[in-house]
């Protein structure tokens, strides 16, 4: 260290003897980061999902009573909003009877999807659960969904949940109410990133104060 006063004290300039100076901090001095600090701090995770209707880019979800959707049309297989009522454990025939209809015969979900959908405000709608996690747990998944696709991320069925526009930075009331936990395989995450991290944040296009996320994600099986 004293080598290094007397070179940075002397009267000659700091760029004459830089070079000197970096190699000899970059050869003794080691800089230990808090990782277990950074790892711990908790960020609000937006989670995009994709069952195929990514590649049409998203509008496969604007289903009547979307503004754009046409009664009496057909709901795309490809539909996210299909791959999650029928994950919840319906059929596309109950979603042909509420949607229209309001036929809920007493299902929350299907009741709130209907309202999802009559409330968007752009076209470009991807189905999104919003989770507060770790930064560990967000690398852990994002690891896990390169590495082992096969696999299915499970959230509680208090996780928030709607139809968001990241592109427009526009979407619906983002209210609709699961009846079951969600267990989504990782194949089906376009990204998982924090608020923003991908186009428009919730948190500027809505005002949304953070405790809008809330831990839920359960486990990855």
């Amino acid at each position: 260290m004293s080598t290094l006063r007397h070179h940075w004290d002397s009267p000659i300039s700091y760029e004459d003897n830089a070079e000197f100076i970096e190699d000899w901090v970059r050869n003794h001095l080691y800089f230990n980061y808090p990782d277990e600090h950074f790892l711990k701090q908790r960020i609000c995770v937006d989670i995009l999902v994709d069952t195929g209707d990514g590649n049409y880019d998203y509008v496969l979800n604007d289903i009547y009573p979307h503004y754009d959707g046409r009664y009496g049309e057909p709901v795309h297989e490809k539909a996210s909003v299909l791959w999650l009522i029928r994950q919840q454990g319906y059929g596309k025939r109950m979603l042909n009877r509420a949607l229209p209809h309001g036929e809920y015969s007493g299902s929350v979900l299907m009741e709130s999807i209907r309202t999802e959908l009559h409330n968007c405000a752009s076209h470009m709608n991807a189905l999104t659960f919003f989770v507060e996690m770790t930064v560990q747990q967000l690398l852990e998944l994002q690891e896990t969904m390169e590495s082992e696709p096969e696999r299915s991320l499970v959230l509680d069925k208090s996780s928030a949940c709607g139809l968001y526009d990241v592109w427009s930075g526009a979407g619906s009331l983002l209210e609709i109410q699961l009846e079951k936990d969600v267990v989504l395989p990782l194949k089906y995450i376009s990204t998982a990133l924090p608020d923003g991290g991908r186009g428009y944040s919730v948190v500027n296009v809505y005002a949304m104060c953070s405790s809008f996320w809330t831990p839920t994600m359960k486990q990855i099986l």
